[in-house]
């Protein structure tokens, strides 16, 4: 029984001493393989965004008044689309409306004066050419019948020549010689009458020349002053009209309405004041901040990015993939702006929009456990970074 017993202890211990033999082999297989790991595999470092926001690529458009008034309707709700024109808000303009009206019924009133008086002055024009025309006509013939009453005084005065030398011959009477004397005054007289009669005529066209004249002229002055008033009337219509239309507030642009004052009848409005936001159509792009020593030099364009929404837990929605596209050169406020193009290869159940708030976590650099070990121990400037599943 004795040497049963020492053989069963020697079983036991040869049996132990294969099982140590395991476990360090074992052991030294798993230490090999952690080493192989330490020094090996390559971790991915990302830099994290201080913050970050979904916005449309083109710029957002403000909708502002030109004018001040008092509110009479809004037309309009935020998260309503429109198109450029579109009436967003409408301030009171009855004043001006009125007075729009008063300066139309004026510009009609002159225009139908206007009307009037461009007919009479046609009217007198003509008549003006006409009678110079009739006197021109009196004239000529007075001036004809003149120089024919002188042709005939000097061939009278010539035959009272001629007589008088024959009468002292003895070969005419004295009657006869006393007819032709009473032939060539009568001439003579009617010389006189004619020329008096030309002087007449030229002195009566002259007057009723120039009251024709006058009249035309006072005319085209109530036509010019009347021309006048209506370009000033239709000035103060047009420039009523533009300040009526201006405080008609409308959209700038297509788009969506992102953020609308609330502005209800009554509320009062001033210049430059702004109404609301239009929201573009067209992609989307992320404007996240970084620190200047996480960005400078270590993001630049085309590195992957990924984008996590807050209010979107990433274990229940993930997160959107995108890429850098631009880095600024110099920091602004303290951070630098990174711009990144959301891609769309995957469908994605977070409502992407406008105006979405997160972070975004760009991947800088890959270095194995060693290496971050070797930098914590240095003591290298911190970064604030998260450490993704590298290769193992």
């Amino acid at each position: 029984m004795s040497a049963t017993f020492s053989r069963t202890l020697r079983s036991l211990r040869s049996a132990g001493r294969l099982e140590s033999r395991a476990f360090v082999l074992a052991s030294f297989m798993l230490a090999l393989l952690w080493v192989g790991w330490f020094a090996g595999s390559r971790l991915a470092i990302y830099e994290i965004s201080d913050s970050a926001r979904l916005e449309v690529a083109d710029a957002v458009v403000p909708v502002q008044s030109d004018m001040s008034g008092l509110v009479v309707r809004r037309l309009l709700q935020a998260g309503d689309e429109v198109r450029r024109g579109d009436v967003v808000l409408e301030l009171d303009a009855e004043i001006d409306r009125r007075t729009l009206a008063e300066e139309q019924s004026r510009a009609a009133g002159l225009r139908s004066q206007l009307s009037v008086l461009e007919r009479q002055l046609a009217s007198e024009e003509t008549a003006f050419r006409q009678a110079q025309a009739t006197l021109e006509v009196a004239l000529v013939e007075a001036r004809q019948r003149h120089d024919l009453a002188r042709i005939q005084a000097a061939f009278a005065r010539e035959e009272v020549e001629r007589l008088e030398k024959v009468r002292r011959s003895g070969s005419a009477s004295e009657l006869e010689l006393l007819r032709v004397r009473g032939a060539a005054a009568a001439a003579e007289k009617s010389e006189e009458i004619a020329a008096v009669t030309v002087q007449r005529v030229e002195r009566e066209q002259a007057e009723r020349l120039e009251k024709q004249r006058a009249l035309c002229e006072s005319l085209r002055k109530d036509q010019a002053r009347l021309a006048a008033e209506l370009q000033q009337a239709e000035a103060a219509i047009a420039r009523l009209e533009l300040t009526v239309e201006r405080r008609v507030v409308r959209a700038p642009s297509d788009g969506r309405i992102g953020e609308l004052a609330d502005l209800s009848p009554g509320a009062y409005v001033r210049p430059g004041d702004v109404i609301g936001r239009i929201i573009p159509r067209g992609g989307l792009r992320v404007v996240a901040h970084f620190p200047p020593a996480a960005a400078l030099g270590r993001i630049s364009p085309g590195q992957p990015a990924r984008v996590r929404l807050h209010g979107f837990p990433w274990g229940q929605y993930g997160s959107l993939p995108a890429t850098v596209t631009s880095v600024a050169d110099e920091p602004r406020d303290g951070d630098v702006r990174v711009e990144c193009r959301l891609e769309s290869e995957r469908e994605t159940p977070i409502p992407v929009r406008h105006g979405l708030p997160g972070s975004v976590e760009i991947e800088v650099e890959r270095v194995s456990p060693i290496e971050m070990v070797l930098r914590i121990a240095g003591r290298t400037p911190a970064r604030r970074a998260m450490l993704g599943s590298g290769n193992l």
